[in-house]
Order: structure tokens, then C-alpha cells, then sequence
């Protein structure tokens, strides 16, 4: 009898055992759970959300200065000069910036030390975004806090101090020339080659012509034209006068013109894409020449000869070195399989 009662009490301590252990494992993969549930948990804390509203205008300031533009006819405007061809899509991303902000940390005005402690005092991007229901926000963008690299960032309106991505006043404190609409290069945006060109022609200001249609010419001539790519600009805006009298740019200018076939994509009656094919004519007037002061890496200075261009049609000046100008231009004496240097003309 009492080894069977034995038994039994081993028998009973193993289920025991067995019991605690269950038990261990179903509440290991609860606290498992809760820590997943808790780690993808959003902490974050919405700042400010406009996003139902549209931002009607965005001020923002900088060291650099100030910045102030105007949502008009479902377009942004720069309010300086009402020429400033506007990014539309980064302005866009600017006003959405403003319409919703979230942050990582809230600090209450009871746990708060001095707007100086935060660099508050003396913001960095100081942004104001005015909206649709007629309400208006001023947003202050301080010190980064060296713990979290994040931001802090004071609201309108609202007593408490937050910490924010440092992405959010980045985007703000964007500078003029980067909201500036760029206009695409032709060449390159269609992807254009010299098997796509079917003929350049050249022209100078007194009026000599030539026209490369050969293969060889074509695809010799076509990469010395791609240097004036629209990279380097002097202004954004030039006026009829101003393009002729401060650019040297007007009727009687020298110009490039490629003429080439360009695949395009259609689509028919029955929703069906093709590909098609357009005949495009795409002319760079070139202007008058100028000395640009240049800084060398050393610290030296020194000068370099820069020539004006601008595309037909467009009231964009650009410049290149008076170089690579001239290398288009030395086939204006190209025959075919004679060269660049013999002269031919019409």
C-alpha cells in the first residue's frame, strides 16, 4: 500500500509540474504579446491637424530671411514677384507639412523650462500658415535636443512644448532657388538619341547656316549640343526687352535646332495604349557673351568666358562656358566626311 500511495504522489507532483508549466508558457506568450503590442504601438502626439482645410498661405523665416507665398487659383504664387515660376509640388508638401504635425514627446507648461532652454526665443524657421476657415498658426522651431535628435517645437495656440522630427523644419526652411520650377531639358527628359535626331541645323547672328544630316555628324554634333542641358541659370524670368538688351537674345540670334522623332503614347477610342510618334523642333537661342569671377578651390581667384542661351518660347536665361558654346558652333562649317573644319554654306 505504500509504494502504490507513493505512486500516486509522484503522479500528482508531475502534474503539478506539468501544471505550472502550462501555465508559464500561456503567460510567457501574453507578455510576449502585450511587449509586441506595445512596441507597435504609434506613441506619437498629434501637434496640430489641419489636414480637412486648405492652407491658403505660407510665411516662412529663416536666417536666410523670409519667404511668403499665396495659394491663388488653385496655384501657388511667390508674393515678391509674381513671376517666380513655383515649384507647385513642393509647395504643396510645404502646405501639407503645416496642416498636420506629429510629435515624439509632449512636455506639459509644468514640466517646461525657458523658451531659451529650447532655443525658442530665438527660433530657427519660424513659419505661419493661414487656412481656409480663416484661422491662422504660428509654428517655432527651436533647438535639436542632442538626446533623441529630435526638435523642439512650440504652436500657436497651445501651451505645451513638443520634440519633432527634424525632417518637418527642414522641409519648411526650404530656400527660394529650390522652389523654383526647373525646366526639363528635352534631350535628356525624351531620351533622346542620335538615332532619334533626323537633322541640326546652326545658325549664326550674321545669318550663315548649316544643316547636319548625316550619322556621323549627327551623333558627333548631338553630344556637344546635350552640354546645354539647362543646368546653370541666370534668371528665371527676362522680358522681351530684357532678354535682348541685358541677355543679347532676340530674333536676330545665333540658334540650335534639333529636329527629332520622339515615341509617344497613345491611347484609342477603345482604351487601348500604342505607341506612336511625334516629329519635335526644339531650339536653343543663343545670346552674348560675359566674364564670370570664379574661386578656386585653393582659395585663388580668376575669371572664366560664359555665353547666355535660352530656350525658343521660354523667358528662362541659362549660361554656359563660352567653350562649350563655341563647339557646337564649329560645325557650322561641317561637311559630311570632311569634318567639322570644312566650310559649306547655304
Amino acid at each position: 500500500m505504500k509504494k502504490k500511495k507513493g505512486k500516486i504522489i509522484a503522479l500528482a507532483a508531475m502534474l503539478c509540474v506539468l501544471g505550472i508549466l502550462v501555465g508559464a508558457t500561456f503567460a510567457l506568450k501574453h507578455y510576449n504579446k502585450v511587449r509586441e503590442e506595445e512596441k507597435n504601438k504609434d506613441t506619437s502626439v498629434v501637434v496640430i491637424d489641419k489636414s480637412s482645410l486648405t492652407v491658403t498661405s505660407a510665411e516662412i523665416t529663416t536666417k536666410a530671411g523670409r519667404l511668403s507665398f499665396s495659394y491663388v487659383n488653385d496655384e501657388w504664387v511667390y508674393d515678391d514677384d509674381e513671376h517666380f515660376p513655383v515649384n507647385q509640388e513642393k509647395l504643396s508638401d510645404i502646405a501639407q507639412t503645416l496642416s498636420k504635425i506629429s510629435a515624439s514627446v509632449e512636455i506639459a507648461p509644468d514640466r517646461q523650462g525657458t523658451e531659451a532652454e529650447y532655443g525658442l526665443d530665438a527660433p530657427g524657421v519660424r513659419a505661419v500658415a493661414a487656412f481656409s476657415d480663416g484661422t491662422s498658426v504660428t509654428y517655432l522651431f527651436g533647438d535639436i535636443n542632442s538626446y533623441n535628435n529630435c526638435q523642439y517645437l512650440s504652436v500657436s495656440g497651445d501651451d505645451n512644448v513638443y520634440l519633432t522630427e527634424t525632417s518637418v523644419a527642414e522641409t519648411l526652411a526650404a530656400k527660394l532657388d529650390d522652389l523654383c520650377r526647373s525646366e526639363a531639358f528635352p534631350l535628356t527628359a525624351d531620351g533622346i538619341k542620335s538615332t532619334d535626331v533626323k537633322e541640326i541645323t546652326l545658325k549664326t547672328a550674321d545669318g550663315k547656316t548649316n544643316t547636319v544630316n548625316d550619322s556621323d555628324g549627327i551623333d558627333e554634333l548631338l553630344g556637344y549640343v546635350k552640354v546645354l542641358n539647362l543646368t546653370s541659370r541666370a534668371t528665371y524670368y527676362a522680358n522681351a526687352e530684357d532678354m535682348a538688351t541685358e541677355y543679347g537674345i532676340d530674333s536676330a540670334s545665333a540658334t540650335v535646332t534639333v529636329k527629332y522623332v520622339k515615341s509617344t503614347t497613345y491611347t484609342d477610342e477603345d482604351g487601348n495604349d500604342y505607341t506612336g510618334s511625334d516629329d519635335v523642333s526644339y531650339t536653343l537661342r543663343i545670346g552674348k557673351s560675359f566674364v564670370q569671377s570664379l574661386k578656386e578651390a585653393d582659395g585663388t581667384e580668376g575669371s572664366e568666358t560664359c555665353c547666355y542661351y535660352s530656350p525658343e518660347g521660354s523667358d528662362m536665361v541659362y549660361y554656359s562656358d563660352s567653350a562649350s558654346v563655341g563647339a557646337v558652333f564649329d560645325f557650322i562649317d561641317y561637311v559630311p566626311g570632311e569634318g567639322s573644319g570644312a566650310a559649306e554654306e547655304d
